[in-house]
């Protein structure tokens, strides 16, 4: 009987198991390097379900000066090119920020799908270099905007209206939660009945 007991608690343990594991990947965050960009390339929609306004990518060593401007990862940040920098979403996201050094401050910019704002962040500092920045700055200060309905649809990255202010890395987008794939429902389903059939035995 114990030993009964002991299949059928294991069957649900496998299944619960299963749909925590589920939900926990599809929570997690989605991390945007820009390291497989060329120097120079203006960013437009080389990222999938991303779209890129006033962006180009500058790489150290060559047209980015990382003794100012370091990468937060990798050897790729972008820069405002010539305006404000903007992202467009194919889908409403839940939470957007990235990574960023700039020489003057800047205001992060959410909006919805309808154009309406959604609310703003603005940097801690009006300059945070790496040699040459405010005291107390630090470079790759995280800036960002979260809405708990998953509506932004679009950011705007505001430095100077002529561009050229800051620099960004890891960009940082939670796209919330999606429908599982249909090979994850077939191993729930099939826990959950291993788990029915270990009790129909249990209590018959």
């Amino acid at each position: 009987m114990k030993k009964r007991v002991r299949v059928w608690a294991a069957g649900v343990s496998l299944a619960l198991s299963s749909l925590l594991s589920m939900s926990s990947a599809q929570a997690a965050p989605v991390v945007y390097g820009f390291d497989s960009l060329q120097d120079g390339a203006h960013v437009v929609n080389q990222l999938a379900g991303l779209s890129f306004a006033n962006a180009q990518a500058l790489k150290a060593g060559q047209s980015l000066n990382e003794f100012e401007f370091p990468p937060r990862s990798g050897d790729t940040a972008v820069f405002d090119d010539g305006g404000a920098l903007e992202i467009l979403f194919a889908q409403g996201v839940y939470s957007v920020g990235a990574y960023f050094t700039y020489v003057e401050g800047l205001s992060f910019l959410a909006y919805d799908a309808g154009g309406n704002l959604l609310g703003t962040s603005s940097s801690l500092f009006d300059t945070n270099l790496l040699t040459s920045g405010e005291a107390g700055s630090q470079v790759n200060e995280f800036i960002g905007w979260s809405d708990s309905s998953g509506r932004i649809a679009r950011v705007v990255i505001q430095g100077s209206g002529q561009g050229a202010s800051l620099v960004m890395d890891d960009l940082t987008v939670d796209f919330g939660r999606t429908v599982p794939e249909p090979q994850t429902w077939a191993l729930v389903l099939l826990a959950l009945a291993s788990a029915g059939l270990a009790r129909r035995r249990l209590f018959s």
